[in-house]
């Protein structure tokens, strides 16, 4: 009798961990940061600014609506369009609440210099997508 014994082909890497907690986690090894997550950072870091200010004021929740949907507020953004009132707005109430962004809304005015869209052509130029 015959037997050939059968490998199981394995991969072995060092960027694949398990935590204590028993969870997957895929390292990066590399410095290579796409163009949301550099967004997200950056609004983040805009954020926690602002939330921090907000806190300041007796009411905080009612600053900030009144920062965006208040005409007559001396704190009214006049400054951005309805669409970015409303990405700031809605980015403002959940910092406060949650003490993190969580959606991200990349309408806010912080993104206004790309949306005339040149960016996303002259990335697609090179193959490269946002």
């Amino acid at each position: 009798m015959n037997i050939n014994s059968i490998s199981t082909p394995t991969i072995t890497t060092n960027f694949i961990n398990q935590t204590a907690q028993g969870k997957t986690v895929i390292q990066n090894k590399n410095n290579w940061v796409s163009e949301s997550d550099k967004r997200v950072q950056a609004l983040d870091d805009k954020y926690r600014k602002i939330n921090e200010q907000n806190k300041q004021f007796k009411n905080p929740i009612d600053h900030i609506i009144d920062k965006y949907g208040n005409q007559n507020s001396p704190y009214f953004r006049s400054d951005l369009t309805e669409t970015e009132r409303d990405a700031s707005l809605s980015s403002e109430l959940c910092w406060f609440k949650n003490g993190l962004l969580g959606c991200y809304d990349f309408r806010d005015s912080l993104f206004r210099k790309d949306a005339s869209g040149e960016r996303e052509v002259e990335l697609a130029t090179y193959g490269l997508y946002a």
